[in-house]
């Protein structure tokens, strides 16, 4: 089994989103780009679950898969987008206060200059329970700053 939160940080003490609110936090990042969203509620991780238990649950899973290296149109940028997205959703379910909602980490497409690119974004609970937008590019296991200013969003998805 991919790693549980651990007990002072599972996601019991964490917020929710409504898929409306989503649409609304994203469009406000950036009007127009396509947005798809499978669920009525996501639950939101903190920073800290993002930064050790996402990062140490999808380490794991590519230690064990045997994924080690960037291929072209075979295991690229949204593959590794994919498998974060599927990880979040495996300790998501396996986190003992599941609260049996999705959690708000997806895959964004972009193009910046002449290059497309694709890495995940998780909307996180901040201090004061607020959402908050950030990005993770799950190739390098951390998460990136990202100004969506400088990019053309073609999709987002979770």
């Amino acid at each position: 089994m991919l790693g549980c939160a651990h007990p002072n940080h599972s996601i019991q003490s964490y917020s929710t989103i409504g898929c409306e609110e989503v649409r609304l936090l994203l469009k406000n990042m950036q009007a127009g780009s396509h947005i798809v969203l499978v669920d009525e509620e996501y639950i939101l991780p903190t920073e800290y679950w993002v930064k050790e238990n996402f990062t140490t649950g999808l380490n794991k899973f590519f230690f064990d898969y045997g994924i080690t290296k960037w291929v072209m149109n075979q295991n690229d940028c949204d593959k590794y987008s994919l498998y974060g997205v599927t990880v979040a959703n495996i300790l998501n379910l396996h986190n003992p206060s599941n609260f049996r909602m999705g959690i708000a980490v997806g895959e964004v497409q972009y193009i910046h200059g002449f290059f497309g690119h694709s890495q995940n974004f998780v909307i996180v609970a901040d201090q004061t329970k607020k959402p908050k937008v950030i990005f993770y590019d799950a190739q390098s296991l951390k998460i990136n700053t990202f100004d969506t200013n400088d990019v053309w969003i073609l999709r987002w998805k979770m």
